[in-house]
């Protein structure tokens, strides 16, 4: 969960403060209305979150399961 919350942290502080990064890109392509770009920079976004997540779930049950 902290992982998650890091990173829309992130997001958001690229969003509103940054001059690049993903955050940037997608409030460039929310101005310019591209969809096609703000959804592949989303759907990366998603992917990766998944996968990291889904990764340490695996870890922290790997973790816990050798500790009892």
């Amino acid at each position: 969960m902290g992982f998650s919350l890091t990173l829309l942290g992130v997001l958001i502080g690229e969003m509103f403060a940054s001059q690049r990064g993903l955050g940037y890109l997608i409030m460039n392509a929310i101005g310019g209305h591209d969809v096609p770009t703000m959804m592949a920079v989303v759907l990366i976004l998603a992917t990766v979150a998944v996968l990291i997540g889904a990764a340490l779930l695996h870890i922290d049950r790997r973790l816990h399961r050798g500790a009892a």
